[in-house]
């Protein structure tokens, strides 16, 4: 009963007409900066943070919440139309909602990122409402062996997530692995694979590297095959609301999907240090593990979409546990709002 009088508190004043603006504004501007490559919404809130000094803390705390949330979704619309994730989450939906949109059901692809982003967002506020301080202990005994099993078993999916060819999977993990080894080893402290540069000390950042290997590809796709993107084969479909809408048995088919990369996206959310992009990865896994007719994953399917999607935005939700319970941010962004937190006085 006790958590139904704080809920009924908290929408009294979220529903507060400023607060409903700055929701608004700061959803707008999280689906804007998801968008463009490159920004991200580490970077957004960063950016944000300062204008956020003189305003009421809880509006601030909104708004740069909605900022996150928005961000979300707004990295798979360029995932989705030109095969370029806005963000590193957005990778996963790019591997089917570009090829939806090639077959020219873009508005299909779009509306599925919409929705699952809604759905897995609204799971995941249920479950943090009910269960938040309870699941922020919980993701605290996640240590290093748990870890450890997570990494292995994505690892290990690589093989058979990339294709039919298991062999090219485990050679892009391989590859994947050495450019992890650059920066400057946590253990001895000494400098490995820098060649002397300051600035690969850090080691390869992962969301430019991520965005710079699909944006470059698509670009040199660009040049080499023209007519496909400018030609007279229309590959995308004229985007209107009429068109993008899903047959019911496309909604039942990724029901299930939604719920389960829902859950599974927020508890990997609460655990510290693993965030959006970690989730998409393990839900598109579990999807494509579990599908009756996995092979169309990677191929056009809206289950993949929905699956990422999903997980990314249940994540964003799950990362506020440990935050808003312990104090402990669990993503990069949650890790930036702290920041704000503690320049509010909260």
């Amino acid at each position: 009963m006790e958590i139904l009088n704080y809920l009924l508190l908290g929408f009294g004043t979220a529903l507060q007409p400023a607060n409903l603006i700055f929701a608004f504004l700061g959803g707008i501007m999280g689906v804007i900066v998801g968008a463009l490559p490159g920004l991200g919404s580490v970077a957004g809130v960063a950016l944000l943070l300062p204008l956020t000094f003189k305003m009421n803390p809880t509006t601030a705390v909104i708004m740069l919440a909605a900022l996150y949330y928005g961000n979300m979704f707004g990295g798979s619309i360029s995932a989705i139309l030109i095969n370029i994730p806005g963000d590193s989450p957005a990778v996963m939906t790019a591997l089917d909602g570009n090829q939806l949109a090639k077959q020219g059901r873009a508005g299909h692809a779009l509306f599925m990122a919409f929705s699952a982003s809604f759905c897995g967002g609204l799971i995941g506020i249920i479950i943090l409402t009910l269960m938040g301080p309870l699941l922020a202990f919980l993701g605290l005994k996640f240590g290093p062996p748990e870890f450890a099993a997570l990494i292995v078993l994505a690892l290990t999916s690589i093989g058979w997530l990339l294709g039919d060819n298991p062999v090219k999977g485990v050679i892009a993990g391989a590859v994947g692995l050495l450019l992890a080894t650059i920066g400057v080893d946590m253990i001895q402290g000494q400098p490995r694979f820098t060649f002397g540069l300051v600035n690969l000390s850090a080691g390869v950042p992962f969301i430019p590297f991520v965005i710079g290997l699909f944006g470059l590809s698509q670009v040199m796709l660009m040049l080499a095959r023209p007519e496909e993107f400018t030609g007279g084969e229309q590959l995308y479909q004229k985007l209107s609301l009429k068109d993008s809408l899903l047959a019911w048995a496309e909604w039942l088919r990724c029901a299930w999907t939604i719920v389960r990369s829902a859950v599974l996206g927020f508890y990997i959310g609460l655990l510290p240090g693993s965030g959006a992009t970690t989730a998409a990865f393990l839900s598109y896994i579990a999807a494509k593990r579990l599908s009756k007719h996995p092979e169309r994953l990677g191929k056009g399917a809206l289950e993949g979409v929905a699956a990422s999607e999903a997980a990314n935005n249940a994540a964003s939700i799950g990362a506020f546990a440990p935050l808003l319970s312990l104090g402990i941010p669990g993503s990069g962004t949650t890790a930036i709002l702290l920041g704000g937190l503690m320049m509010w006085g909260l």
